[in-house]
């Protein structure tokens, strides 16, 4: 018998769609992808046993640097076109810092919230650090391209992103750039 079960469903404009309640509910890198994420977190407070947790794990795209080289950088203004366009669409891709309020509004206590500098690249002279950016520097890298959508909504034409994502990858490998986003 399997003990995972997967179900499309809307959380922003459907009803809750199962049976029972949960102990754990978790969301990484959802914010940006709901209109209404004062409801997502209503429904899902309605929707845990007593006791049960509700856990976010998101980024809020404005990187920064511990040093100037941030600072025009091919890094920075990729997070500034992707809060632009995705403005555009109707997604605060910052909306990371208003889930405690959410939390709050929906009835949550016990509220803990951690913020990490994650680094975007292998720069850190500390070991596990510079090994995190070296991860998150193989992914940030690949997924640059993916949100094209709010790229061209923020004014870029195709060929300006393909050269923008080839710019934003070469500073993530060289490690010129001293980016960090928070988590």
């Amino acid at each position: 018998m399997s003990n995972c079960e997967f179900v499309l469903e809307n959380s922003e404009t459907s009803e809750w769609v199962f049976p029972y309640k949960f102990d754990y509910i978790h969301l990484r890198n959802m914010g940006p992808c709901f209109s209404a994420f004062a409801t997502v977190i209503r429904k899902s407070y309605e929707n845990l046993s007593s006791g049960g947790w509700i856990e976010f794990n998101d980024g809020n795209w404005v990187g920064f640097g511990d040093d100037d080289s941030f600072d025009g950088s091919a890094i920075q203004r990729f997070f500034t076109l992707v809060r632009e366009g995705g403005a555009l669409h109707g997604r605060d891709m910052t909306k990371s810092r208003s889930v405690r309020s959410y939390l709050i509004a929906a009835g949550f206590v016990d509220i803990r919230e951690h913020t990490i500098p994650v680094p975007l690249s292998g720069f850190s002279t500390d070991a596990r650090w510079r090994r995190v950016g070296q991860y998150v520097s193989a992914t940030f890298g690949e997924y640059v391209t993916t949100y094209r959508k709010f790229l061209v909504a923020a004014g870029l034409t195709s060929t300006e992103i393909d050269g923008l994502a080839a710019e934003v990858r070469r500073e993530l490998s060289t490690r010129e750039v001293r980016a960090f986003m928070s988590a």
